[in-house]
């Protein structure tokens, strides 16, 4: 009797466990993904989601042994997956590099945010944490649709540790339930606790991904995105 009970309570268990989602792409070629292919519409390596990306967006030749992700020309771009409604903390992280087409600055960034729009690389009704090329982080909310603005200065500061010819490590990670977002950037912690409630905002979390601008044609700007919703 006293098995069958401790049967039913792990069973139990078991089914209310929340499930977990991890979704990962390196970006590695293959014989479905060559150097120079679109990354539109291709499957992600791990966990079944489909890239919804700009027309620009590529996958990149290997730099120094990795493999990673470009854009054909300096225009706009991004790439994002679908999230599940299920799961309450949401954890992004990628590799990041700004590489300008023509002098002066830019950035990549990482975010969340609802439906991606051709061209658009601010996060509508989201939030996103972007790296420049100088160095400085900085990182938003946009709670207009269409990503026009206007936008919530969280958190901006200087990268440490920060390699201007190779990647900066960035992570988002935001509670659904209690509506906390953290951030760290090159493993450092930037923002230990944002209330969002508090501030009469409340980002959409449909969609995960990265974006930018101006970025210098096939030369890899994200490497190793990883989403985990638990």
């Amino acid at each position: 009797m006293k098995a069958l009970l401790l049967s039913l309570v792990l069973c139990s268990a078991w089914m209310t466990a929340p499930a977990e989602t991890i979704i990962k792409d390196s970006f590695s070629r293959s014989e479905s993904r060559k150097s120079s292919d679109p990354l539109e519409s291709r499957p992600t390596e791990t966990g079944g989601a489909t890239w919804i990306a700009t027309r620009n967006l590529v996958i990149a030749p290997d730099a120094a042994g990795q493999s990673g992700v470009a854009v054909s020309n300096a225009g706009a771009f991004s790439g994002k997956v679908a999230l599940p409604a299920e799961g309450d903390l949401i954890t992004i992280e990628a590799e990041v590099r700004a590489v300008p087409s023509a002098g002066g600055t830019n950035w990549v960034a990482i975010g969340l945010g609802d439906l991606p729009r051709e061209g658009e690389f601010s996060w509508s009704k989201g939030l996103f944490l972007l790296v420049m090329n100088t160095g400085q982080f900085q990182c938003f909310a946009n709670f207009q649709a269409g990503g026009a603005g206007p936008t919530i200065a969280i958190k901006n500061g200087n990268t440490l540790d920060f390699d201007a010819t190779g990647m900066t490590k960035v992570k988002i990670e935001y509670d659904r339930r209690s509506h906390v977002l953290c951030l760290w950037v090159n493993e450092i912690a930037v923002v230990k606790g944002y209330p969002f409630k508090e501030n009469q905002f409340l980002p959409d979390t449909s969609f995960a991904g990265f974006s930018g601008f101006k970025q210098t044609p096939m030369t890899q700007t994200v490497r190793n995105f990883s989403v985990t919703v638990k």
